[in-house]
């Protein structure tokens, strides 16, 4: 076999791959504004980066533990992007799903290990979901872009996660026709160019994350600056009433206005001169905080 596609040592370099990332977006989580879902993505870069590194110390730890748990930590790491975006989107996501793709995952290679060895069938399914996973991520990104960046909707990363979800598709149909049609060999070699492919896939993924991040904080920037724009400008203001007049040329009370783009809150008193004048009957003028009627 090429150098170039052992499985191991690429294995062994994703999984450093995989933690460096995680270590730019722990930075990233401690020193700006996150938002949901940026946990579970730190937690899936730790995750695709302890599954790299289980398959690639195959030899030095129990084959079971880095062909088995390799590949569900892998799978769990996946769908830990997923559900961040979810997060990030504000979009629940169904749990069913995931749990019956971890179970089936968890079955098929625990039976393809144990009671009928085969490489080919594990990388086959281990393909199927990572497909099924993927483009689901996809989906939910190319939605949730459009929804939140309505102006800008375009997002290179949401075809990221296609291309790699066709990946796989093509590579579990390989797969399969190994399975009528076997090359010695051929199993292992596409394994380990499936892993050069992921491993520059997964460096895309996460950037595509922090850039996905970025865009938002830049967004909310934007709207805050030309909400301070609007306040700080003519507000065209009833003479009378006082209430201002908004885009949709309804008017709003100027203390709704304020809290709606500034965040203040009021609380009402009244002046010595209006008491005086609307009031004359209470108290003090000088004192607007005593309400009580003169003998």
């Amino acid at each position: 076999m090429p150098p170039l596609f052992d499985p191991l040592p690429l294995s062994l370099l994703s999984g450093i791959t995989a933690w460096g990332l995680f270590l730019a977006l722990l930075m990233v989580f401690r020193t700006q504004r996150s938002y949901p879902g940026l946990r579970l993505w730190l937690w899936s870069a730790a995750l695709l980066g302890s599954a790299g590194l289980l398959i690639g110390l195959r030899g030095l730890i129990p084959l079971w533990i880095s062909v088995i748990i390799g590949n569900l930590v892998y799978i769990c790491g996946l769908i830990l992007i997923r559900r961040g975006l979810g997060r990030f989107f504000d979009r629940d996501l169904p749990v069913l799903g995931d749990a019956l793709i971890l179970a089936g995952v968890l079955l098929a290679q625990t039976l393809f290990f144990f009671f009928h060895p085969s490489l080919t069938l594990r990388c086959l399914l281990i393909s199927l979901a990572s497909a099924v996973i993927l483009l689901q991520t996809g989906r939910v990104l190319h939605e949730g872009v459009h929804r939140m960046f309505p102006q800008e909707p375009a997002c290179p990363l949401s075809w990221v996660f296609r291309l790699l979800g066709g990946f796989h598709l093509l590579r579990g149909a390989v797969m399969a026709l190994l399975l009528v049609i076997p090359v010695d060999g051929l199993a292992q070699l596409l394994f380990g160019a499936s892993i050069l492919f992921l491993n520059l896939g997964t460096i895309l993924i996460f950037i595509g994350l922090l850039s996905l991040q970025a865009r938002r904080v830049t967004a909310e920037l934007a709207a805050s600056r030309q909400e301070l724009r609007t306040i700080a400008g003519l507000l065209p203001i009833c003479c009378h009433c006082k209430k201002i007049r908004v885009e949709s040329s309804a008017w709003q009370p100027i203390e709704a206005y304020l809290h709606d783009h500034a965040g203040a809150d009021f609380s009402h008193g009244i002046c010595p001169e209006c008491l005086k004048l609307h009031y004359p009957e209470y108290g003090d003028p000088e004192d607007s905080s005593r309400l009580v009627p003169t003998p």
